[in-house]
């Protein structure tokens, strides 16, 4: 790839493997090589020169992070809150993933979807790519950025849940390739801390899906105060309830039915199509973890104060 060094091709069938990549780039010279998708590999020279605009909004996030229901607050605040269009359009339809911007990749209702070409400015934009994989223009133009984290424990088994109906892998196997940095997007510790360490970039918001979900109420007139909008007590009402759980997880337009019927298709599954949003619970790792696993996570944690970032260090 030609800005990109594929340092290593994992072998295995599972869906999501792609390869150990790193950009060439100088500066990004000491951030540690990565586990990107194979979807996301054919993807990356596209994002790298994709051209971003000062008005742009990008949601950054470790997949499963609830960058899902921020993406519903998100947009419904910056389009002036169009509810009808929220039931209406699916969310990747509103809020595009930059690692799709091929557009045979995005496949709505049997039909290929130019996304990028049909959204309205400002563009509210997804990835979950660590960040050196994030487009040139990014560091240039400097436009919003969101970052959400999650409780990385809660983060593995849900991406398990996620993956597992494309997969068919036992939880033991994901939880052990998070463990040992061969999982999706990983190493986890790095890519959590460099978003936490961007030098020099004053227009950044930090969520956590802890905070988002125990007081959505703060949370959303944190995001309209990040957004320069007013909002008004009935559309923050209207809001509210376009965010509840239950509200969200039957919703079509953003709970994921779509795919998970496009994947019963491709890989002639029978799986439910109403799990990509589960549960919603903060801790839930308690539940479905052994108690070896949880030790396992325990220490893993520890570890995570001693992660360098790849940005060098301050003078």
């Amino acid at each position: 790839m030609g800005n990109f060094e594929i340092i290593e091709q994992p072998t295995g069938d599972r869906m999501m493997g792609g390869g150990l990549v790193k950009p060439k780039d100088e500066r990004w010279k000491n951030f540690a090589p990565c586990m990107v998708s194979k979807d996301a590999v054919n993807c990356l020279e596209k994002v790298k020169s994709f051209e971003i605009f000062l008005d742009d909004i990008i949601l950054t996030g470790y997949p499963r992070s609830g960058t899902t229901i921020v993406a519903e607050m998100l947009w419904l605040i910056a389009s002036n809150f169009n509810f009808d269009k929220a039931k209406q359009l699916v969310t990747d339809d509103r809020v595009a993933l930059l690692e799709f911007n091929d557009s045979t990749q995005l496949i709505q209702k049997g039909k290929v979807v130019d996304t990028f070409a049909t959204l309205s400015r400002p563009r509210t934009l997804k990835t979950h790519l660590p960040l050196q994989f994030l487009p040139d223009q990014v560091w240039t133009k400097k436009p919003r950025m969101i970052y959400v984290s999650r409780d990385p424990r809660d983060v593995v088994v849900s991406m398990h849940h996620f993956e597992s109906h494309m997969t068919g892998r036992q939880l033991n196997e994901t939880l052990d390739d998070f463990l040992n940095d061969r999982y999706f997007n990983c190493p986890y510790h790095e890519f959590h801390h460099n978003f936490l360490n961007i030098p020099n970039y004053p227009n950044i918001l930090y969520l956590t899906y802890e905070s988002v979900t125990s007081n959505i109420d703060a949370t959303i007139q944190k995001v309209a105060d990040f957004l320069g909008v007013e909002i008004s007590s009935e559309n923050f009402v209207k809001v509210k309830e376009h965010l509840k759980f239950d509200n969200m997880k039957k919703n079509k337009a953003c709970n994921n039915t779509l795919f998970f019927e496009k994947v019963n298709e491709i890989y002639k599954k029978r799986t439910d199509t109403d799990k990509f949003i589960r549960r919603g619970k903060a801790g839930g790792y308690k539940d479905e973890m052994s108690q070896e696993y949880i030790e396992k996570f325990d220490k893993w944690m520890e570890k995570r104060n001693d992660v360098k970032t790849g940005f060098p260090k301050k003078h």
